[in-house]
C-alpha cells in the first residue's frame, strides 16, 4: 500500500466517521447520499458495509 492509498484511506474514514455522528444524531436520511458515495472506496472494509446496511434498514430502502 502507498502514501497516497493509505491517504485515501484516512480520508475516508474521517469523512465515515462524520457521517456516522450526524446519522446518531438522526439526520440518516440528510447524509445517506453520503453513504452512497463512500462505498465505492470502502465496499472491502466490513465495519463500514454493516454500519451502512443498518442505515439502510433504519430508513427502509
Amino acid at each position: 500500500m502507498d502514501q497516497m492509498e493509505n491517504f485515501k484511506n484516512l480520508y475516508d474514514e474521517y469523512n465515515w466517521n462524520l457521517i456516522a455522528k450526524k446519522s446518531l444524531n438522526g439526520q440518516t436520511i440528510n447524509v445517506i447520499h453520503e453513504y452512497d458515495k463512500l462505498y465505492s472506496s470502502m465496499n472491502t472494509n466490513g465495519l463500514f458495509l454493516y454500519n451502512y446496511g443498518a442505515e439502510l434498514n433504519l430508513i427502509k430502502k
